[in-house]
């Protein structure tokens, strides 16, 4: 999908995602894709093919890092690690990001990736998991301040009515 149609798409998606959930109301994707299809036929029609086939890929993808989980490792390999070595899961395969606009990932049989290979999976699974640190750590102050602000109020308040009762009490 090129980035203009991508953008289009984006576009249409958010002023249909805005009016669905009208300030406070609760959505579920499928009832935006409903709507979507309903509401915005020829954009989908469009961009059909390509949304068909991110979503085959994101499947291949939830598959691929599934094999990934399960060792499959021979007998003679097993017997190149001792002691602690034996303990170790190897994944079946490991994804190497590649170079290009699709940001694509090229999974690759664990032993017959290269050792750069295995070091280049090692720095990606890495940076994913800063990534996921960073958005975990802003996401916690954030509940953390709400928390200190909600005081004794009911945990299952939404959180836009902590914020009201806040401001209408300050004012």
């Amino acid at each position: 999908m090129t980035r203009n149609e991508r953008a289009k798409l984006r576009t249409e998606l958010s002023r249909l995602i805005a009016r669905l959930m009208g300030g406070t109301e609760r959505v579920t994707t499928s009832a935006i894709f409903d709507a979507a299809v309903r509401e915005i036929p020829e954009l989908i029609e469009e961009t059909k093919e390509k949304l068909i086939r991110g979503a085959v890929q994101s499947m291949a993808r939830g598959l691929m890092k599934g094999a990934m989980r399960e060792n499959d490792i021979s007998d003679k390999q097993i017997n190149l690690f001792t002691g602690e070595m034996r303990r170790i899961q190897v994944p079946r395969c490991i994804a190497l990001p590649t170079l290009g606009p699709e940001r694509e990932m090229l999974w690759t049989p664990t032993f017959d990736a290269s050792l750069h290979e295995l070091e280049q999976h090692i720095r990606y699974l890495r940076s994913s998991a800063a990534a996921d640190v960073a958005r975990a750590k802003r996401l916690q102050a954030f509940y953390d301040h709400i928390v200190s602000i909600a005081g004794d109020d009911d945990p299952d308040v939404p959180i836009r009515e902590i914020l009201a009762r806040r401001q209408s009490g300050a004012a």
